[in-house]
């Protein structure tokens, strides 16, 4: 049999922001040689977020020989293909990883049109393009069978906005703590050089914090800039771009993220002068934008009336707040924990956050305990760990308020280590009522314990700012009349939430009925309570504007 090898370079491929293919949220176009890759819990380019993306590739398709073409598809998630024209394949739908397949006639040597489109929603991400026929046996489309479709780069429209400013707030002092004033800023560009911001004010020991949200006028890559002296910090979209809290002549800084056009982000601006001239500017800058202060109609005061101070940030809160910091390590490794499993060095990557699918009306806390890896329950016999005040906590976009949406409780089962299957077992619980609350259990061998306050909540999918869930944790013996082995004892738990499509939905093997939150690091469990918690906000944000728990102490 003549084979037709062909010399070409790959597909067209483009990246879009989004699971829809929304031409508006292109963030990557390149050729990709082959259509075969394995992301697992990582992203395709640094570009584009690990979850919630999707992908076309487009060109043409040269057939080695001529006969029945046996086209397949290995992916989680969604997946359709094109031939010529046809639609051989078409699991558009959430699901984990899938393989399939369509046939269709082509001839030695010409060339087909050929179009494969792809989403990821959570999890693992996996999508991969076969071919085989009478005499070949499956393979990769190989890169000198496909020819990429030259893409122009279209000029995008740029989406401008109607907004009022930035909710400024002026403090005399430098610790952002004696309000003086409260007004909207149309922009931030400032060069006060020895006077001060307004009449009443320090011109010397002054700072001052902007709040409101940024709407982005072209999807991709922005860079923030600003220009101070003295100190400055900048958040956009709770993440960090910027930090130079220092004294400083006037200096240049600068931080990128990746924003969608005409979606609007948080965005928090903090400054102090010292001594000497004061200046501050806040400008930003992307592929489509040249540099520029950021315009009034990009920036929103968020409607917080001028006369209302923001809340001064706690300094003292509890650092169990950090605990789902990303990055941070956990104390210790969980027992029967696969190695590539995200959550197995530290706190889990972020899920669905406070952007949950709109047919999603419910939600629970949860938490877990685990033995450390390699430490068996055996070894001490005689320790359990107490569990109580299991509880979900939900931040209203429309009130700005937090609402206890799972009141505290302790229930759940044992499960396998890894969760596969969803598979679980008998456990022995031991009623802790007398001794604190809540209940005690024991993990390793294989399984965990994994637990929930009760009843789902019920939620507005569309009205979520933040989540934050928490529980209690200890070592207490099993019996005081035996030895106390607790020193001996090497347990972790962690916490997290859920949210899911109702308050009575069964679990789906294809994640189709709920999704994570986020979940919190692994900490050590000891003889004294601690608190095990998860929030989808950052510190600062958390300090702002804490949840009003009450938890026990003894």
């Amino acid at each position: 049999m003549s084979l037709q090898t062909g010399t070409e370079n790959g597909l067209q491929a483009q990246y879009f922001s989004g699971v829809d293919l929304n031409p508006a949220s292109v963030v990557l176009s390149r050729i990709d040689p082959t259509v075969d890759f394995r992301w697992g819990n990582s992203a395709p380019d640094s570009s584009i977020s690990n979850t919630n993306f999707s992908a076309r590739w487009t060109g043409q398709v040269q057939a080695k020989s001529s006969g029945v073409y046996t086209f397949a598809t290995s992916s989680d998630d969604g997946i359709r293909l094109w031939v010529d024209g046809k639609q051989l394949i078409n699991n558009w739908s959430d699901h984990p990883e899938a393989h399939d397949q369509g046939d269709i006639n082509l001839v030695a040597g010409q060339k087909y049109d050929i179009k494969l489109e792809y989403y990821q929603r959570t999890g693992k991400a996996t999508v991969q393009l076969f071919w085989n026929s009478p005499g070949m046996a499956r393979e990769i489309i190989p890169q000198s069978q496909l020819y990429a479709n030259s893409i122009p780069s279209p000029v995008p429209t740029p989406i401008l906005g109607n907004g009022d400013g930035l909710a400024a707030q002026y403090f005399n002092d430098k610790t952002l703590g004696n309000l003086a004033l409260s007004r909207v800023d149309s922009t931030v560009n400032f060069d006060w050089q020895n006077g001060s911001p307004a009449a009443g004010m320090n011109s010397d020991n002054f700072s001052a914090r902007w709040t409101g949200q940024v709407q982005a006028k072209y999807s991709e890559a922005y860079t923030f800039t600003t220009n101070s002296d003295d100190g400055v910090r900048l958040w956009v979209d709770g993440k960090q771009l910027i930090n130079n809290w220092t004294d400083h002549a006037l200096t240049e800084d600068k931080g990128t993220i990746n924003l969608i056009a005409g979606q609007k982000y948080d965005i928090k601006l903090e400054y102090y002068e010292n001594a000497g001239r004061a200046a501050l500017q806040l400008m930003w800058s992307s592929a489509h934008q040249a540099q520029e202060i950021v315009p009034q109609s990009q920036l929103f005061s968020a409607g917080i009336p001028s006369s209302i101070p923001i809340p001064t940030p706690i300094v003292t809160f509890d650092l169990a707040f950090h605990d789902s910091d990303p990055g941070v390590p956990n104390d210790a490794h969980p027992d029967g924990v696969p190695q590539d499993y995200s959550w197995y060095h530290s706190a889990a990557q972020p899920g669905w956050m406070n952007g949950p699918r709109t047919d999603w009306h419910a939600a629970t806390a949860w938490g877990q305990v685990y033995a450390v890896e390699g430490w068996h329950p055996e070894q001490a016999p005689n320790t359990r760990v107490q569990l109580r005040d299991d509880q979900l906590w939900i931040l209203s976009k429309s009130s700005g308020k937090w609402t206890e949406a799972q009141p505290p409780g302790i229930q759940g089962g044992a499960f396998r280590s890894d969760f596969g299957n969803n598979g679980s077992t008998g456990v022995t619980t031991k009623d802790e009522t007398n001794n604190g609350g809540g209940l005690s259990v024991t993990a390793g061998n294989g399984f965990n314990y994994h637990f929930w306050p009760g009843a789902r909540a019920t939620i507005d999918p569309t009205d979520i700012a933040g989540v934050y869930s928490v529980f209690q944790a200890r070592l207490v013996t099993d019996d005081v009349t035996k030895p106390d082995d607790r020193a001996q004892a090497r347990y972790i738990a962690s916490g997290g939430a859920d949210y899911w499509r109702s308050t009575t939905a069964a679990w789906a093997s294809d994640w189709s009925n709920n999704g994570g939150i986020n979940g919190g690091r692994f900490k050590t469990v000891d003889s004294d309570w601690k608190t095990y918690s998860m929030q989808t906000l950052t510190a600062d944000q958390m300090a702002a504007n804490p949840p009003p728990v009450k938890e026990r102490i003894t």
